[in-house]
Protein backbone atom coordinates (compact mmCIF):
# COMPACT_ATOMS: atom_id res chain seq x y z
CA UNK A 1 0.00 0.00 0.00
CA UNK A 2 1.49 3.33 -1.03
CA UNK A 3 0.72 6.35 1.12
CA UNK A 4 0.73 9.67 -0.70
CA UNK A 5 1.21 13.00 1.07
CA UNK A 6 0.88 16.48 -0.30
CA UNK A 7 4.11 18.38 -0.64
CA UNK A 8 3.97 21.48 1.57
CA UNK A 9 4.15 24.74 -0.33
CA UNK A 10 7.58 26.26 -0.48
CA UNK A 11 8.00 29.34 1.65
CA UNK A 12 9.27 32.27 -0.31
CA UNK A 13 11.78 34.86 0.81
CA UNK A 14 8.98 37.16 1.99
CA UNK A 15 7.52 34.37 4.12
CA UNK A 16 10.86 33.68 5.75
CA UNK A 17 11.37 37.38 6.46
CA UNK A 18 7.95 37.67 8.11
CA UNK A 19 8.60 34.56 10.20
CA UNK A 20 11.98 35.95 11.25
CA UNK A 21 10.49 39.30 12.23
CA UNK A 22 7.75 37.63 14.28
CA UNK A 23 10.22 35.28 15.96
CA UNK A 24 12.62 38.12 16.71
CA UNK A 25 9.79 40.25 18.07
CA UNK A 26 8.60 37.51 20.38
CA UNK A 27 12.14 36.94 21.63
CA UNK A 28 12.56 40.68 22.26
CA UNK A 29 9.26 40.83 24.13
CA UNK A 30 10.26 37.84 26.25
CA UNK A 31 13.63 39.44 27.02
CA UNK A 32 12.00 42.76 27.95
CA UNK A 33 9.47 40.99 30.17
CA UNK A 34 12.18 39.04 31.98
CA UNK A 35 14.31 42.18 32.37
CA UNK A 36 11.33 44.13 33.74
CA UNK A 37 10.43 41.32 36.16
CA UNK A 38 14.03 41.06 37.36
CA UNK A 39 14.53 44.81 37.83
CA UNK A 40 11.24 45.28 39.68
CA UNK A 41 11.76 42.20 41.84
CA UNK A 42 8.77 40.37 40.42
CA UNK A 43 11.22 37.64 39.34
CA UNK A 44 14.00 36.77 41.77
CA UNK A 45 16.93 34.37 41.68
CA UNK A 46 18.71 33.46 44.91
CA UNK A 47 21.33 30.93 45.95
CA UNK A 48 20.62 29.03 49.18
CA UNK A 49 24.00 28.41 50.88
CA UNK A 50 22.71 26.69 54.03
CA UNK A 51 21.07 23.27 54.63
CA UNK A 52 18.04 24.64 56.53
CA UNK A 53 15.57 23.77 53.75
CA UNK A 54 16.94 20.35 52.87
CA UNK A 55 16.06 17.93 51.42
CA UNK A 56 13.83 19.95 49.07
CA UNK A 57 16.40 22.72 48.56
CA UNK A 58 19.95 21.36 48.83
CA UNK A 59 22.68 23.71 50.04
CA UNK A 60 24.13 25.57 47.06
CA UNK A 61 20.93 25.28 45.01
CA UNK A 62 19.25 28.26 43.33
CA UNK A 63 15.60 29.18 43.75
CA UNK A 64 13.33 31.22 41.51
CA UNK A 65 10.70 33.26 43.34
CA UNK A 66 8.09 35.89 42.51
CA UNK A 67 5.95 38.32 44.48
CA UNK A 68 3.28 37.82 41.82
CA UNK A 69 2.52 34.44 43.44
CA UNK A 70 0.39 34.86 46.56
CA UNK A 71 1.79 32.52 49.25
CA UNK A 72 -0.32 29.72 50.68
CA UNK A 73 0.16 27.56 53.74
CA UNK A 74 3.13 25.17 53.26
CA UNK A 75 4.58 27.17 50.36
CA UNK A 76 8.29 27.98 50.54
CA UNK A 77 8.82 31.74 50.52
CA UNK A 78 11.61 34.32 50.67
CA UNK A 79 11.50 37.08 53.26
CA UNK A 80 13.71 39.88 54.58
CA UNK A 81 15.49 39.36 57.89
CA UNK A 82 16.95 42.42 59.67
CA UNK A 83 19.99 41.38 61.71
CA UNK A 84 20.83 44.88 62.88
CA UNK A 85 24.21 45.33 61.20
CA UNK A 86 22.98 43.77 57.96
CA UNK A 87 19.88 42.53 56.17
CA UNK A 88 19.55 39.06 54.71
CA UNK A 89 17.02 37.15 52.63
CA UNK A 90 15.86 33.92 54.24
CA UNK A 91 14.08 31.01 52.56
CA UNK A 92 11.73 28.82 54.64
CA UNK A 93 8.36 27.11 54.59
CA UNK A 94 5.24 29.07 55.55
CA UNK A 95 3.66 26.76 58.12
CA UNK A 96 1.18 29.02 59.88
CA UNK A 97 -1.09 31.79 58.58
CA UNK A 98 -2.60 34.60 60.70
CA UNK A 99 -5.20 33.10 63.03
CA UNK A 100 -3.90 29.52 62.68
CA UNK A 101 -3.36 27.51 65.85
CA UNK A 102 0.04 25.84 65.65
CA UNK A 103 1.59 23.27 67.98
CA UNK A 104 4.52 20.84 68.00
CA UNK A 105 4.62 17.52 69.81
CA UNK A 106 7.74 15.33 69.69
CA UNK A 107 8.96 17.40 66.77
CA UNK A 108 5.79 16.99 64.71
CA UNK A 109 3.85 20.06 63.63
CA UNK A 110 0.08 20.39 63.74
CA UNK A 111 -1.93 23.29 62.32
CA UNK A 112 -5.51 23.83 63.46
CA UNK A 113 -5.50 20.36 64.99
CA UNK A 114 -4.37 18.54 61.83
CA UNK A 115 -0.92 17.06 61.27
CA UNK A 116 0.99 19.22 58.80
CA UNK A 117 4.16 17.19 58.29
CA UNK A 118 2.71 14.09 56.65
CA UNK A 119 2.83 15.50 53.11
CA UNK A 120 6.37 16.90 53.47
CA UNK A 121 9.82 15.38 53.04
CA UNK A 122 11.74 16.53 56.10
CA UNK A 123 15.07 16.12 57.83
CA UNK A 124 15.54 15.58 61.57
CA UNK A 125 18.39 14.75 63.91
CA UNK A 126 18.94 11.06 64.69
CA UNK A 127 21.18 9.07 67.00
CA UNK A 128 23.56 6.91 64.96
CA UNK A 129 26.27 4.50 66.05
CA UNK A 130 29.66 5.87 65.01
CA UNK A 131 30.48 2.68 63.10
CA UNK A 132 27.65 3.42 60.64
CA UNK A 133 28.87 6.89 59.67
CA UNK A 134 31.04 5.95 56.68
CA UNK A 135 28.46 3.56 55.28
CA UNK A 136 25.70 6.18 55.50
CA UNK A 137 27.90 8.75 53.78
CA UNK A 138 28.79 6.32 50.98
CA UNK A 139 25.11 5.43 50.49
CA UNK A 140 24.19 9.12 50.22
CA UNK A 141 21.98 8.96 53.31
CA UNK A 142 24.25 11.32 55.28
CA UNK A 143 26.13 14.44 54.17
CA UNK A 144 29.76 14.34 55.39
CA UNK A 145 29.25 17.60 57.32
CA UNK A 146 25.86 16.76 58.84
CA UNK A 147 26.83 15.13 62.12
CA UNK A 148 28.60 15.71 65.42
CA UNK A 149 29.71 13.41 68.25
CA UNK A 150 27.44 12.97 71.29
CA UNK A 151 29.32 10.17 73.06
CA UNK A 152 32.11 7.68 72.80
CA UNK A 153 30.30 5.58 70.21
CA UNK A 154 27.43 7.76 68.92
CA UNK A 155 26.87 10.71 66.63
CA UNK A 156 23.92 13.03 66.05
CA UNK A 157 23.17 12.89 62.33
CA UNK A 158 20.84 15.09 60.28
CA UNK A 159 19.03 12.73 57.91
CA UNK A 160 15.94 12.55 55.71
CA UNK A 161 13.16 10.95 57.74
CA UNK A 162 12.41 8.25 55.19
CA UNK A 163 16.03 7.03 55.21
CA UNK A 164 16.29 7.14 59.00
CA UNK A 165 13.02 5.26 59.47
CA UNK A 166 14.18 2.62 57.01
CA UNK A 167 17.23 2.06 59.20
CA UNK A 168 15.24 2.09 62.44
CA UNK A 169 17.07 5.09 63.89
CA UNK A 170 15.91 7.03 66.94
CA UNK A 171 14.97 10.69 66.48
CA UNK A 172 16.62 13.14 68.87
CA UNK A 173 15.14 16.29 70.38
CA UNK A 174 16.05 18.75 73.07
CA UNK A 175 19.69 19.59 72.33
CA UNK A 176 18.94 23.29 71.76
CA UNK A 177 18.86 25.45 74.94
CA UNK A 178 15.42 26.86 75.71
CA UNK A 179 17.03 30.29 76.15
CA UNK A 180 17.51 30.68 72.37
CA UNK A 181 13.87 29.92 71.59
CA UNK A 182 11.19 32.53 70.99
CA UNK A 183 8.89 32.11 73.99
CA UNK A 184 8.87 30.71 77.50
CA UNK A 185 7.71 27.10 77.42
CA UNK A 186 8.82 26.56 73.83
CA UNK A 187 11.33 23.80 73.12
CA UNK A 188 13.01 22.70 69.92
CA UNK A 189 10.34 20.10 69.19
CA UNK A 190 7.65 21.06 71.70
CA UNK A 191 5.43 24.12 71.28
CA UNK A 192 2.15 24.48 73.14
CA UNK A 193 -0.93 25.51 71.16
CA UNK A 194 -0.27 29.06 69.98
CA UNK A 195 -2.31 31.33 67.70
CA UNK A 196 -0.37 33.05 64.93
CA UNK A 197 -0.95 36.81 65.40
CA UNK A 198 -2.57 39.02 62.77
CA UNK A 199 -0.22 40.23 60.06
CA UNK A 200 2.35 37.52 60.78
CA UNK A 201 3.43 34.04 59.67
CA UNK A 202 4.94 31.02 61.43
CA UNK A 203 7.98 29.83 59.46
CA UNK A 204 9.92 26.56 59.65
CA UNK A 205 12.86 25.07 57.78
CA UNK A 206 12.38 21.56 56.40
CA UNK A 207 15.66 20.54 58.06
CA UNK A 208 13.91 20.89 61.39
CA UNK A 209 16.88 20.53 63.73
CA UNK A 210 19.26 22.59 61.60
CA UNK A 211 17.14 25.66 60.93
CA UNK A 212 16.85 29.01 62.70
CA UNK A 213 13.20 29.90 62.15
CA UNK A 214 10.09 31.12 63.97
CA UNK A 215 10.88 28.84 66.90
CA UNK A 216 13.88 31.09 67.53
CA UNK A 217 13.17 34.49 65.95
CA UNK A 218 9.40 34.61 66.45
CA UNK A 219 6.63 35.21 63.95
CA UNK A 220 7.58 36.85 60.64
CA UNK A 221 5.74 39.98 59.56
CA UNK A 222 3.88 39.66 56.26
CA UNK A 223 5.40 42.99 55.24
CA UNK A 224 8.80 41.23 55.07
CA UNK A 225 7.57 38.96 52.27
CA UNK A 226 9.64 39.09 49.07
CA UNK A 227 8.45 36.21 46.91
CA UNK A 228 7.07 32.68 46.68
CA UNK A 229 9.49 30.04 45.43
CA UNK A 230 8.18 28.33 42.29
CA UNK A 231 11.27 26.50 41.01
CA UNK A 232 14.44 25.00 42.49
CA UNK A 233 17.60 24.65 40.39
CA UNK A 234 19.65 21.88 42.00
Amino acid sequence: CLLMTRRPPERGLKGWMIAGIIGGGLAALAFCFLAYARITGHLQLYVVPTPGCEPGIPRGAYVLASDWIAPKRLDIICYRRDLGDRKEIWVQRLCGLPGDTIAMRAGRLSVNGAEADAALSLKHRYRVHSSLRNRLVQQGDLHPDDHFPIGADSIAAFMVDAAAERLGLQRMQGLVPDSVLHATGWQEGEIPETVVPAGHWFMLGDNRNASIDSRHIGFVAQTDFIGTVFHVIK
